[in-house]
């Protein structure tokens, strides 16, 4: 009960923290070959969010491989600890129906403001989640939250699917992505659901599969490294 008392005020205090911004310098990550890197090669790179920063919600400027630089935001909380990197902050706009190009580059108004939407894009979702181990916190509506401890994105050629999702605590959460699915956005239907797309039904991309019943609602997505 305390834990489940925690998790929910985490999800309130999320929200109520974004606000001013403070930019911290440029993190450079070293280049990555993504054609002969292994699968399974782990990549010596630091933490976008390290554990320790001044404030709650900070605004950061990364560099990943192949890439300019572009902001990100670090969330460090008392009831879900420090070190989280929001990927994916969806409210209720139409900002989120897009085409897969625009989900695989990242788009958004990223900043520490309420209302800030953003994606950080699969590409670099992937550099992240498969150089090394993260897990993901994920909540809907602001309220409900749940977290999972191994979370690893496939590449554009296996469909940025969801490699692994470890295992996960908290509340019952339909969008939850399973292992194995991919990422569906209005016009890549990869949900599994004959006659169906999901994602251009309810104006977002997601790792949607048969088993969910989508809904139109704020989502918010976070990683944190965990070596």
């Amino acid at each position: 009960m305390i834990l489940l008392v925690a998790l929910l005020s985490a999800c309130f205090l999320i929200s109520a923290s974004l606000g001013s911004e403070e930019v911290v310098p440029t993190t450079p990550l070293p280049n990555i070959n993504n054609q002969t890197m292994s699968k399974t090669q782990a990549i010596d790179f630091p933490d976008p969010c390290p554990r320790m920063q001044n404030g709650d919600v900070v605004l950061r400027e990364i560099q990943l491989p192949g890439s300019d630089t572009f902001k990100s935001v670090c969330v460090s909380l008392f009831y879900i600890g420090s070190g989280w990197l929001n990927v994916y902050r969806k409210l209720n706009s139409q900002t989120f129906n897009r085409t897969f190009d625009d989900y695989e580059r990242g788009f958004g108004d990223v900043g520490t403001a309420r209302h800030n939407e953003f994606f950080i894009g699969l590409n670099r979702l992937h550099q992240l989640t498969s150089g090394k181990p993260h897990e993901v916190l994920l909540s809907v509506r602001g309220r409900r939250l749940r977290k999972c401890d191994h979370f690893v994105v496939g590449d554009r050629s296996e469909g940025y699917k969801v490699k692994s999702i470890g295992n996960c605590t908290g509340s019952e959460l339909w969008m939850i992505p399973k292992q194995d699915s991919k990422f569906s956005t209005l016009d890549r239907d990869e949900d599994g659901v004959p006659d169906r797309n999901f994602a251009k039904e309810e104006g977002y991309g997601w790792w949607f599969d048969p088993s969910m019943r989508p809904e139109v609602f704020r989502i918010n997505m976070s990683i944190r490294r965990t070596d």
